[in-house]
Formats: structure tokens, sequence, C-alpha cells
């Protein structure tokens, strides 16, 4: 992961981090944010997987956001040859912000994708959660709820018909969203 997470630091810091701090300083008294995702992910048709993040301000909560932005834009992009003018001036105004991942066909994460990693990454997390439970007692029970529901992973993915390819890409995508919320966190201080 220290690998990934590298990775991950070296391309941000070169393209895109002081355009994600300029998104930040617009909204300088937000300290609640959220995150929608979109995938195409495994598509044969497709050169490379991507997995895109966009960050939006919560100064609207979601229902409000979809509806300004189904005013905005009809369909789906990816099912729409037109993009209104409306919703590209939208974009345009800086009301979120977009992080798109293009993952080549072989890449770092492909290793999550095998029965060991996807073991080790289960077992790893649920002494995480263990320990958690011990060194912060006063959120105990949430720890204790997290463990249970790793402990039922681990128990399906002892069964033959356990996807470990579905359940590395999950991996994946949890990852860059936890590294995304990480740079969001660290960014919005300074």
């Amino acid at each position: 992961m220290q690998k990934i997470f590298e990775c991950l630091e070296s391309t941000v810091n070169k393209s895109i981090l002081e355009k994600f701090q300029n998104f930040l300083k617009q909204y300088p008294d937000v300290d609640k944010w959220f995150m929608c995702s979109d995938y195409c992910i495994g598509d044969k048709n497709k050169k490379n997987d991507v997995i895109t993040f966009v960050i939006y301000p919560y100064i609207l909560n979601f229902d409000d956001w979809k509806k300004v932005i189904n005013n905005l834009q009809k369909k789906d992009l990816k099912h729409t040859r037109l993009v209104s003018d409306q919703f590209c001036q939208f974009l345009n105004q800086g009301y979120c912000f977009s992080f798109s991942f293009i993952l080549q066909k072989k890449n770092y994460f492909d290793g999550w994708k095998r029965k060991e990693a996807g073991d080790m990454l289960i077992q790893t997390y649920i002494n995480l959660t263990e320990n958690w439970q011990i060194n912060t007692p006063s959120n105990a029970e949430n720890y204790k709820e997290m463990n249970k529901k790793l402990q039922k992973l681990r128990n399906e993915s002892r069964k033959k018909n356990f996807n470990y390819s579905l359940f590395g890409r999950m991996m994946t995508i949890c990852f860059l969203a936890g590294y995304l919320r990480y740079l969001l966190l660290r960014e919005q201080k300074t």
C-alpha cells in the first residue's frame, strides 16, 4: 500500500494539487463534503479502467444537488451526444471537483485481485478493528460491529465461489476514495 500511496502522491503533487487547493479556497467555511463516484472497470472494449470521483461542498444536500444537475443535464453524460451549455457553465463555475484515475490493464492494484492478497487484507482489517476496540474504548462498539462484518466477509471468502477479482476492484475503489478523503482533509487545513 505504501508504494501505491507514494505513486498517488507524486502524481497529484505534479499535476492537480494546485487546482484542488484553489477549488477548496472557494469554500473556506465548508467543513462538510460529499463524494460521488462512477466507474468503467473490466470492460474488454475499453483500453483502460477508469474510476472517477466528484467532490461537492455541502452547501446543498445530496437531493438538492441531484435536482440541480438533473435540471441542467437530463441524461447521464455517457448516454448523450450533446451536453447543454448550462451544464458546461455549471462545471466551469467550480461547484465540484473531479478526479479521474485511469488504470492500465496491468497496474499496482492488480495484486489485490489474488486470493492471498485478499485474505491478507481482510485479516489486516480484522486485526485493526480488534486493536481499535482496545485503544479507542469510546468507539469500541462501532469497531466491534465493523469486526463482525469483517469476520463475516472472511467466512464468505473461504467459500469456493468467492470473487476475489471483484473484491480487489472494491478495495481499489475504497483505497482511492480513502486517499481523496485524506487529501481533502490535509489540503483543507492549509
